[in-house]
């Protein structure tokens, strides 16, 4: 091998494990190494896919170039990995233009780097699948590729490939709103990157875990990751990279509210990025620079959200596009333009719903929420709101959560719902008090302290540290010593004290102990008289004891099997037994209830519970019971039932006994039979129509607002009188017989006449200005069970009436029109249809007439010179052409007048028929005879048949179909 050949294969040995880590080598060196080296084998191949690889980025079309090049030696080799590696190459050239060729170049890569049994070269494949499923919204199919890509890179302990992979699936996932995976997947991306020593790799991870950290609102994580972040970054040089410090620099300064500061690093990150010519990058500070200026109600930031706006659909960015449509959104809503906020709003929703950004959904639902809030749309504010919500519960968006749940809060107590209110608004105050606890704040006040000093101290640290050692190990020695001294001294004073106590002591237990040996004595032989006593005692209270056991076992069980609460409560209104039903019934152990019972009450029914106590108090003789509400562990509130009486002056009990029943079904039922009611009430009230109920004794009971319209009688004028007396008052002149009317009225609510129940009965009425109204009524009855109502409703027909006549009237109007112009059109078509027969006859007369003048011509040419001849034979073609046109223009005008549509109906299903044909078409459809076609067109039948040979060709249809009849039905 050559002096060249060796400096190439060190060279490549730095590449050869995938590509990540050859993109800071010069291209230009590569180039150079590349005109040196003249031998065609594997070498080149590689050395032509490096190139291709490392130029990608700034110069693409290159990149199709080299991995053409890579592909031909590759051929020529047989080199089957270096040929996969060229395909997936030309397949990244094809990505951002066209997916589907992309695809097919790195399928064909994939079955050759199987073939070749190239590992790396499969995960890149599988990787590059995981990137345009990715794109096309195919998240599941996303990630089976990335993990697959990650497991071969694994195999071949390719740390480079595997964290480039782990990004791509950190990434899908945090787009789709598994944000649990994400931070799980960067942490382990971290975790190689620190092991390859990638200052920079580990800085865009970090970047991507601390915006996790802050989708999730939490805020300590993601500065953290932001500063660690920003630490790798110091040391790179590369203007990108700079400009991606820039933005996070700006982010902490906008996170502590620090705006001024923020915006100059997002100056400097636009001009470096105008510097490059970066578009992406440009429209990116745009979009921050607006944001920005949307914190510091700067009205500039609509100009540079709608710049960022417009770069980003040149460059078909849609994830950026959904970011900057939202944040315009944001910015009407601010200025309080809700239409222009709503209309960017629902621009946004359809591009993140397309795209599977359910933590953007779930922002963009809260937002138009708002803005139906604002406008006391409150249906559509609560559908978009709990839309949110369910969307937030499922990602655990703890930051989005609270705002959630505080705008819950205030639409219902917009409908005047105060319980739904008060439950949202406690969620939301514990939320808030969540995220925003002691801990959290004092937690990002110490890492922005320790960021912002730690450089400054790092020295002075060390030198302290120093001092403070040597300072510590001398004042030890000096401490040792004295209290050496002093410990000695100090045992040898109590050592003397502990001998002399010890002396006294025992000289007083002597004495102690002989005259306590005196006293048992004596007490000794009381001891054994008191002794058989107690034993008599004992047995009594043993028998005693045995029957209280069975009394207190009895109690136990009833008191278990219960499906009530039994409560013992104290004078001080305290519980100290509860039964342990209250488990199954509340939720909390019966330890957590006893004590007070104020923490457990619905607020608003804390002072019901006091009054219910204070009558319990007062009362010693009855049962007081009251319904209340009581908090459960898991659902909320509860209702419950209790029946306290007070037993403090008995002996036996010393306390106030309660019952306490779960009446929550029951409060349900009877809270949607009070709504059922309303709703009834409303939908009487909104019905156009006029219903009347009336009761067993004919009394009206309910006349809604349709009633009033129609009759012009208020609700107050009729309720609570008899219908008949109301219909009687209704009632025109020639039909006002009150016996007749209370005959039908009682007919009804006897159901003596059920024909007069559900069918529609024509009637009028009176008004108060004496006109008189069509009306049309139904009656029906209505069971409840234990008794009938009667109902009848009405409408006014009288524009219904009104407006049938006119159309009546209408109608036999135009029928006579119809008639008039229907025998117009007849009598026309009978003169058309006998113009044309005559038409038709002349022409036929007239073909016989020429037919023999040419005979006679053909006779004398016969005996004419040549000269002659000639032109008796001119003379006969044109005779024939104009006799022939001039027949057929008079019988065309009169066949177009009878058969209007033939032509148009021709022309349209055969365009290609000539005008000859179409001719032909026309005489066939009057039946015409071949002789007397022949004769008109100056053919002969057997060119004739011919003709109609070819029009069925043409025609498409076979011997068969009659070919008039077909012509006919045109």
């Amino acid at each position: 091998m050559n002096k060249h050949k060796l400096l190439l294969v060190l060279v490549l040995s730095i590449f050869i494990d995938g590509f990540a880590n050859a993109q800071s080598a010069k291209v230009d060196s590569l180039e150079n190494l590349l005109k040196t080296y003249k031998t065609d084998d594997t070498i080149k191949v590689n050395l032509l896919n490096e190139i291709a690889y490392v130029v990608f980025e700034h110069e693409s079309k290159k990149t199709i170039n080299y991995a053409t090049q890579s592909g031909e030696l590759s051929d020529k080799l047989k080199f089957l990995k270096g040929k996969a590696e060229s395909l997936w190459l030309i397949g990244m050239y094809y990505h951002k233009t066209d997916e589907s060729l992309a695809l097919d170049y790195y399928q064909k890569s994939m079955k050759l780097a199987e073939t070749a049994k190239y590992k790396t070269g499969i995960a890149k494949c599988w990787n590059a699948y995981g990137v345009i499923y990715n794109a096309q919204n195919k998240i599941a199919q996303s990630i089976d590729c990335y993990n697959k890509a990650i497991i071969i890179s694994e195999e071949i302990h390719n740390k480079s490939e595997t964290v480039k992979y782990l990004q791509n699936l950190s990434i899908t996932h945090f787009k789709q709103g598994n944000y649990t995976k994400a931070i799980e997947t960067d942490k382990k991306a971290i975790k190689l990157s620190e092991e390859l020593n990638d200052k920079y790799l580990c800085s865009v991870i970090l970047n991507n875990l601390g915006a996790v950290y802050e989708r999730m609102g939490n805020k300590p994580e993601a500065l953290e990751c932001y500063q660690k972040s920003i630490t790798f970054r110091e040391k790179l040089t590369d203007k990108i990279i700079i400009i991606g410090t820039f933005y996070t620099i700006s982010k902490l300064y906008s996170s502590q509210s620090d705006y001024q500061n923020a915006l100059i690093y997002l100056q400097k990150a636009l001009k470096l990025a105008e510097e490059i010519k970066d578009k992406h990058e440009i429209s990116s500070c745009y979009e921050r620079i607006g944001n920005l200026f949307i914190s510091m109600n700067n009205p500039q930031a609509l100009e540079y959200l709608q710049k960022a706006l417009k770069i980003q659909e040149e460059l078909s960015e849609t994830s950026s596009i959904l970011t900057t449509s939202n944040r315009i959104g944001d910015f009407y809503l601010k200025q309080k333009n809700a239409t222009k906020a709503l209309e960017y709003y629902q621009k946004s929703m359809k591009i993140a719903e397309e795209i599977g950004k359910k933590g953007t959904t779930c922002s963009i639902f809260y937002k138009i929420g708002k803005i139906y809030l604002l406008q006391k749309k409150y249906g559509d504010a609560m559908s978009y709101t709990l839309k949110s919500l369910e969307i937030a519960n499922d990602l655990k968006m703890l930051s989005n959560l609270k705002d959630i749940h505080f705008q819950l809060s205030e639409i219902y107590a917009a409908t005047s719902d105060y319980k739904n209110a008060y439950q949202h608004h406690k969620i939301y105050k514990e939320l808030n008090d969540s995220i925003f606890s002691e801990k959290n704040i004092k937690k990002i006040a110490e890492l922005e302290f320790t960021f912002k000093y730690e450089k400054e101290k790092q020295a002075a640290e060390l030198d302290l540290q120093k001092k403070d050692a040597i300072y510590t190990a001398e004042k030890q020695k000096q401490k040792t010593l004295i209290f050496s001294l002093i410990g000695g001294f100090v045992l040898m004073f109590l050592l003397a004290v502990f001998v002399y106590r010890s002396y006294r002591i025992k000289r007083k237990t002597n004495i102690v102990l002989i005259e306590q040996k005196h006293e048992i004595e004596e007490l000794n032989a009381e001891y054994l008289a008191v002794n058989e006593e107690l034993k008599q005692s004992n047995e009594q209270l043993y028998f005693t004891k045995s029957l209280v056991e069975k009394s207190e076992e009895k109690l136990k069980l009833l008191i278990k099997n219960s499906n009530d609460i039994f409560v013992l409560v104290n004078d001080k209104g305290e519980q100290f037994f509860i039964s342990d039903v209250a488990k199954k019934l509340t939720g909390y152990d019966v330890e957590e209830l006893l004590g007070a019972v104020e923490d457990v009450i619905y607020p608003e029914d804390i002072e019901i519970v006091q009054k219910h106590w204070d009558r319990v108090l007062a009362n010693k003789n009855t049962t007081d019971i009251i319904q209340y509400r009581h908090r459960h562990k898991e659902k909320g509130y509860v209702w419950f039932e209790a029946a306290a009486q007070n037993f403090l002056d008995h002996p036996a009990i010393k306390a106030i006994v309660a019952n306490i029943r779960d009446i929550n079904e029951r409060k349900k039922i009877e809270q949607e039979l009070k709504e059922s009611e309303k709703k009834l009430s409303k939908i009487i009230e909104q019905i156009s129509d006029a219903l009347v109920i009336i009761d067993i004794e004919g009394k009206i009971i309910i006349w809604n607002s349709g009633a009033e319209k129609i009759t012009g009688l208020s609700a107050n004028e009729t309720i609570n009188k008899k219908l008949a007396d109301i219909q009687y008052q209704l009632a025109p002149l020639h039909l006002k017989n009150k016996g007749a009317i209370e005959k039908i009225i009682n007919g009804i609510v006897t159901f003596e006449t059920p024909d007069l129940f559900n069918r529609f009965i024509d009637d009028e009425i009176l008004l108060s200005d004496n006109s008189v109204r069509n009306i049309q009524c139904i009656n029906f009855p209505i069971d409840l069970g234990t008794h009938y109502l009667f109902g009848s409703v009405y409408r006014d027909i009288t524009e219904k009436i009104y407006i049938e006549k006119q159309l009546e009237e209408f109608n036999d109007t135009k029928q006579k029109l119809l008639t008039i112009e229907l025998d117009k059109i007849n009598h026309e078509l009978e003169t058309n249809q006998k113009s044309i027969t005559a038409a038709t006859l002349k022409l036929i007369q007239n073909a016989e007439r020429d037919s023999q003048t040419i005979d006679r011509l053909m006779e004398i040419e016969k005996n004419t010179n040549p000269t002659g001849k000639q032109k008796i034979n001119t003379l006969v073609s044109d005779y024939k052409r104009l006799s022939y046109n001039s027949n057929w223009d008079e019988f065309e005008i009169l066949f177009e007048k009878v058969h209007s549509s033939f032509y148009e109906k021709l022309n349209a299903q055969f365009p290609t028929l000539t005008a000859n044909e179409r001719k032909i078409c026309a005489f066939l459809k009057l039946n015409m005879s071949s002789k007397d076609m022949a004769q008109i067109t100056f053919q002969s039948e057997d060119a004739l048949k011919k003709a109609r040979l070819r029009l069925r060709q043409k025609l498409e249809i076979g011997r068969e179909t009659n070919l008039v009849a077909f012509l006919q039905n045109i």
